[in-house]
């Protein structure tokens, strides 16, 4: 896609993606429950693949850590967090190098947490705070004021992983699906 711009392109994906699921940490339950469908949809739709041992043991894992962290037992953390992403990361460049992927599917599973990335980077910046300073104004704190736990969760999963699910039923290009989903988040 990105002819001589490859590599820096895709250092700065990484880049974004790490910052973005590191970000979105912040409610129990959330990123692990992201990680669990994207990993399946991922595989299922944009490699068309079947899941490996390494992501059985990681959905394995997650699904564990799912309960204890919705008990308060456990949390990812940054450290969790960051080998979420790493795995994504390795994942998405290792199956892309051996089969070309559709660049807009695979930016459509993560779109709703990047965007909420962008969004708080700049209304931070803006308001001349430190950009990677924790606060409560991340869409799944938003989010988990007006429903629960439970309902911010689903809501999340909805609105993040809906384009690629409705794109693929469908036959429709994803970036159709991604703008509803951009309105939907603006609102």
């Amino acid at each position: 896609y990105f002819g001589k711009l490859k590599i820096p392109v895709t250092l700065f994906c990484i880049l974004l993606l790490y910052i973005a699921m590191n970000m979105s940490d912040g409610i129990n339950c959330l990123l692990i429950s992201f990680s669990i469908l994207a990993l399946l949809l991922t595989n299922i739709f944009i490699f068309n693949l079947s899941l490996n041992t390494i992501d059985f043991a990681i959905m394995f894992s997650l699904i564990i850590l799912f309960y204890l962290n919705y008990k308060n037992l456990i949390f990812l953390g940054n450290s969790g967090a960051s080998l979420l992403a790493s795995y994504f990361i390795y994942k998405l460049i290792n199956v892309n190098y051996f089969n070309q992927i559709d660049v807009f599917e695979v930016i459509s599973v993560f779109f709703i947490m990047g965007l909420d990335m962008v969004r708080l980077v700049i209304s931070r910046l803006v308001r001349n705070k430190n950009p990677f300073e924790r606060d409560l104004n991340h869409f799944h704190h938003l989010l988990l004021k007006k429903m629960n736990l439970e309902l911010t969760i689903i809501f999340y999963l909805i609105l993040s992983l809906a384009p690629i699910l409705l794109a693929q039923i469908t036959g429709l290009s994803v970036l159709i699906f991604m703008s509803i989903s951009i309105m939907i988040y603006l609102f």
